[in-house]
């Protein structure tokens, strides 16, 4: 998977770079989103043998949005989530979550329940599907041959979101080539 100088094999990074694009596309995030995505990648990515702490949240979540992500959100905006936690209650539960012991994380379907709490608190304003699969996949160990988790999204009004992700788990590319 590395090189003899320690850098990442080029198949490897194909492999990250088609996952980051294919979930950036499934949310319609254009380049920049891909551009802030592999940042966040690359640094959940150097820091995956640590264990994961709510400063290594942030700093994850700084990364993919560094205007909108210094803070936890502050309202209660619109998700495509059908119901989200009161902002309020954000910092005591995304602590009580990251204490919940996500070393001890096993399986994937561990690792799925885990983001679907994750994604229930939605603690930052933008980019919270992309934070919560990277942090899905750091638990798993899978960040160097990333997995598209569980999709808990309410994709109504999402007409091709299910195709694609059928798509991405055969394999094929969310651009359907």
């Amino acid at each position: 998977m590395t090189k003899s100088n320690g850098q990442l094999a080029l198949p490897v990074i194909d492999g990250v770079i088609k996952y980051i694009t294919d979930e950036c596309f499934c949310h319609g995030l254009g380049e920049l989103g891909v551009q802030r995505m592999w940042e966040a990648w690359r640094y959940a990515n150097y820091q995956r043998n640590a264990p994961l702490t709510l400063t290594r949240v942030k700093n994850l979540a700084k990364r993919m949005e560094p205007n909108k992500n210094e803070h936890y959100r502050s309202d209660n905006s619109p998700s495509v989530l059908a119901k989200v936690l009161p902002y309020e209650e954000i910092p005591e539960a995304i602590k009580a979550l990251i204490d919940s012991d996500p070393e001890g994380i096993a399986t994937i379907e561990q690792a799925n329940e885990w983001l679907r709490k994750f994604l229930f608190i939605h603690p930052f304003a933008y980019g919270n599907w992309q934070i919560g699969s990277l942090l899905h996949n750091w638990m798993c160990g899978t960040l160097l041959t990333p997995v598209a988790p569980a999709n808990f999204y309410d994709t109504s009004g999402f007409a091709d979101f299910q195709e694609t992700r059928i798509r991405l788990a055969a394999g094929a590319s969310a651009y359907g080539e």
